[in-house]
């Protein structure tokens, strides 16, 4: 027995003196090819018979669109070989060949062509999560399947379609029907048999009028980028500056002009350090504004610690930072600090975006318990913390899964700046993130709890214990202090004299001790 392979489809020639039985070879179903397709789509095994006793075999994976199996059961006897009939195996081999080239080819129309076309203008509103009219056009089972008016798509006469005739008569989609050029898609795609390729269709992979896709110009990965020319090369000191004058250019329009050394210096200072320069700076920089002064004065603000406080309220902004639990209680936070000094350092040591990235989501792990690794960690637990839940262990079960959507939510706006927690009932509505992909990122971080721990720092320990005995002294003047003025309280208000305490009076007040309506506004 002699078998030819080619493009995943398995062809035999049956030389003299061989016998099989049940043999089985799968191929796709080559539809729209003329007449050796009628071979194919008749709904039967197919069998290419070059004579009584030399035999080339075509076992279709799916005979038709519905999917079909087939196969063929063989007992051939006395099969001789001769160079004629073998010349008629491989014209069977060319003609299968070319069913299964035809057969990829519907397949990338489809991905290319048909499901770009049906993620912009169709699932939308015909998706797993949203069934207009129970139909769902994002899977192959759904869309042959139909909705409350039937199948969508006639398997054995695609262009007899549902589908085809609702928006061929502009039916659909009711306000924006299919332009001549998106028609011409679908057409040729009915025509083709409506061969499925990809399947589930992933909406996210193009972006369309209502929604980013994978394609979405901000989730794409960096690229080297030439400047672009510009016609007064005489104000560019950087390659920033190339892509702003280019721009203003278009417009006719040129850079401010320069600053003058008074402002430039005051301009600097705000800008890195959020205070102003003294008068001496200011008179040494003005006296020597040359472009040696300026880079002198720039490294003299970046080695500011006042640099790392300044630039470090942004981001501690961004990890809603901060040193109370929020909520009814609102209960101070102690320890927090040290994430806030952590975010301050790294800043001034020009740490790595990396790794000051890596560090926060898991500096405990990274670092092996470090100090500063704990430190870091923070801000997983940087946010507001409900500590009266309640006894319901509903309640409690909710208030856990808010805490990580909080979480989940703030990783998502900080480090990629996508509302990830808006996954968290389904798809995004709006960016290319799947339900799922959120619940991956929510138990990645489910582990986290709020907490002390104590760490032993020894350059800590010794400032604390250099201020020891001065801060004992203060607050022995603080207790003094206090002493005397409970003493003159107390005397006043035995004699009478004490002014009456009147505090403020609230605006509106919900307490429920007697009722739903026991309020005050």
């Amino acid at each position: 027995m002699v078998k030819f392979k080619r493009n995943n489809m398995l062809l035999c020639g049956c030389p003299r003196n061989q016998r099989f039985s049940k043999l089985k070879v799968p191929y796709k179903n080559p539809l729209g090819l003329g007449i050796e397709s009628k071979i194919v789509t008749a709904g039967t095994a197919c069998s290419f018979f070059l004579c009584p006793n030399t035999v080339a075999l075509i076992m279709p994976q799916s005979l038709t669109s519905r999917g079909k199996k087939a196969s063929v059961n063989m007992d051939l006897k006395h099969c001789y070989g001769s160079p004629v009939r073998w010349c008629m195996v491989l014209v069977a081999i060319n003609v299968a060949a070319v069913g299964t080239i035809a057969d990829e080819a519907s397949d990338r129309f489809f991905d290319q062509q048909v499901a770009p076309l049906l993620i912009r203008r169709c699932i939308e509103c015909h998706n797993g999560f949203d069934l207009k009219g129970k139909l769902d056009l994002s899977t192959r089972e759904g869309a042959f399947k139909g909705g409350e008016n039937g199948p969508s798509i006639h398997g054995d006469q695609p262009t007899d379609s549902l589908l085809w005739k609702r928006v061929s008569e502009k039916e659909m989609p009711p306000e924006k029907p299919l332009t001549p050029g998106e028609l011409q898609i679908l057409n040729k795609w009915f025509q083709q048999g409506a061969s499925w390729g990809t399947n589930p269709i992933n909406i996210f992979r193009f972006t369309t009028d209502v929604r980013a896709g994978y394609d979405w110009w901000a989730l794409q990965p960096l690229a080297e980028v030439k400047p672009p020319k510009v016609d007064n090369a005489m104000r560019i000191r950087n390659p920033i500056d190339q892509f702003v004058l280019s721009r203003l250019e278009t417009q006719g329009l040129d850079f401010a002009p320069d600053a003058d050394p008074r402002q430039l210096i005051r301009r600097v200072y705000f800008d890195f350090l959020g205070l102003p320069p003294t008068p001496e700076a200011v008179d040494r920089f003005v006296g020597d504004p040359s472009e040696a002064a300026y880079q002198q004065l720039l490294t003299t603000v970046l080695a500011s610690p006042h640099y790392g406080e300044r630039w470090g309220r942004h981001w501690l902004d961004i990890a809603r930072y901060g040193e109370s639990d929020g909520f009814e209680r609102n209960a101070p936070r102690k320890d927090l600090w040290h994430y806030r000094d952590w975010v301050i350092q790294a800043l001034n040591s020009d740490m790595g975006y990396d790794q000051f990235a890596a560090m926060q989501l898991a500096g405990d792990v990274i670092s092996n318990g470090s100090p500063e690794g704990l430190a870091a960690s923070g801000f997983l637990v940087a946010a507001i913390h409900n500590t009266v839940v309640g006894g319901s262990v509903e309640m409690k079960r909710q208030s856990r899964a808010d805490e990580i959507e909080e979480l989940v939510g703030t990783i998502g706006q900080t480090f990629l700046g996508l509302t990830v927690n808006c996954a968290r009932c389904h798809d995004h509505k709006f960016d290319p993130i799947a339900q799922q992909e959120y619940y991956q990122l929510a138990a990645a971080v489910a582990g986290f709890s709020h907490g002390s721990r104590e760490v032993t720092r020894p350059e800590i320990k010794g400032e604390i214990d250099k201020i020891g005995v001065p801060l004992e002294n203060v607050n022995r003047q603080l207790d003094t202090l206090r002493a005397r003025l409970r003493t003159a309280i107390i005397k006043q208000r035995k004699a009478g004299t004490a002014p009456p305490f009147d505090p403020p009076q609230p605006i509106a007040r919900w307490e429920f001790e007697g009722n739903l309506k026991d309020s005050v506004g």
